[in-house]
């Protein structure tokens, strides 16, 4: 073909679900995911169906009767990703657990027609340059100290990379798990990252590599700090 195609952006996706089950899927999309129902051509209308707006684009919910397993599906970039996932199992959404890609975390779920819904999350410069490598830790205010401005005490060890440059253009921090004794240098493998949405920097969470704890452990043991901020935590995937 001589002529070059000049694409510029996604227009829509569509997506279908049996015909006369409408209703049934707007309590789906419109209620439970809350997307926006936009208006329909009218000329378009006698063949069932809505369309959707989400983000910049559009999702046209079409009417078909052949309902098939297929591994089609649109996939969308969203923020807080997990807290996505955590309300979709809450409101009993089947739910399949994708393994992240190089530049994203991933999951997807199921309409009750069997569409599946990839969601996509960027992730943190901390996640794609420090989870799972060995780093070298300074430890500034060691465990038992007093927070310099706040006065609260630090239950863990704490420190920071040198030379590096975080969200708040200082050095990246990070807790050092596993050491119940006031230290001032660590080495360990970075085990996690403390996302802190409403804040500029993020936090790792760096250990031995043989000490092992889970999300609920790592939020008691860093609690007396991150309680003030709007967090999530990402651990190397398994």
């Amino acid at each position: 073909m001589e002529e070059k195609i000049e694409f510029r952006r996604l227009n829509h996706i569509q997506i279908c679900i049996p015909k006369n089950k409408e209703e049934e899927a707007k309590r789906f999309y419109c209620d439970l995911l809350r997307l926006e129902e936009i208006e329909k051509p009218e000329y378009l209308r006698k063949n069932g169906g809505f369309w959707l707006r989400v983000a910049d684009i559009e999702l046209h919910i079409g009417t078909e009767n052949v309902e098939n397993k297929s591994k089609r599906h649109p996939a969308f970039e969203v923020l807080k990703l997990d807290r996505i996932k955590r309300a979709l199992k809450n409101s009993g959404v089947r739910i399949k657990e994708d393994k992240s890609l190089p530049r994203f975390n991933r999951f997807s779920f199921y309409d009750p027609f069997n569409n599946r819904i990839e969601l996509l999350e960027s992730k943190t410069i901390e996640e794609l340059e420090f989870l799972g490598k060995e780093v070298k830790i300074k430890i500034d205010r060691p465990i038992f100290s007093k927070h310099p401005k706040f006065g609260f005490e630090y239950e863990l060890n704490y420190g920071f990379i040198p030379n590096t440059i975080g969200g708040d253009n200082k050095e990246i921090d990070a807790y050092i798990l596993g050491e119940a004794r006031a230290i001032k240098e660590f080495t360990g493998i970075v085990k996690a990252v403390i996302i802190r949405y409403d804040d500029t920097e993020n936090k790792l969470v760096v250990s031995k590599p043989e000490y092992e704890f889970n999300k609920k452990e790592l939020i008691e043991l860093t609690e007396f700090q991150e309680k003030y901020f709007d967090t999530e935590i990402k651990l190397i995937e398994k």
